[in-house]
C-alpha cells in the first residue's frame, strides 16, 4: 500500500516531507534549529490535502513513494471489511448514501 507523507515542512524554499514524528521532530531541528515557530508544518490528514504534483511525487512516484506490506491474520474479518466498503462505495456513488449527521458508520465486532 502506498504511504502518503503526514507532515510538509518548509523554511524558504527548502521543503522537506515527513511520514513519522519523530522525521518532523529530526527536520525541525535541521531546519529551524529545533524551533517549530522558525518553520511552516502542514499536516496532511488525507489524500484530498495535497495537490496532484504533491501526491504524484510522494505517494505515487514508484521511484520515490514509501510502500508497506498489509498482512491479513483473519480472513474472515477482511472479508466482511472489504464487503462493507464496497457496499459503502455503492451507496456513495449512487448518491444513496449522504454525508449527513445519520451515515452509517462502519463498525466491526
Amino acid at each position: 500500500m502506498a504511504t502518503p507523507p503526514l507532515y510538509l515542512i518548509k523554511r524558504g524554499k527548502v521543503e522537506r516531507y515527513c511520514w513519522t514524528e519523530e522525521q518532523r521532530i529530526q527536520i525541525i531541528e535541521e531546519l529551524g534549529k529545533g524551533k517549530e515557530d522558525s518553520v511552516h508544518i502542514q499536516r496532511y490528514k488525507g489524500l484530498g490535502e495535497m495537490n496532484a504534483e504533491q501526491l504524484w511525487d510522494t505517494t505515487m512516484n514508484p521511484e520515490k513513494r514509501t510502500l508497506r506490506r498489509i498482512t491479513i491474520d483473519n480472513a474472515a474479518m477482511a472479508d466482511r471489511i472489504s464487503q462493507c466498503l464496497w457496499v459503502m462505495r455503492f451507496l456513495q456513488e449512487g448518491n444513496l448514501l449522504k454525508n449527513t449527521p445519520n451515515t452509517p458508520r462502519l463498525t466491526l465486532n
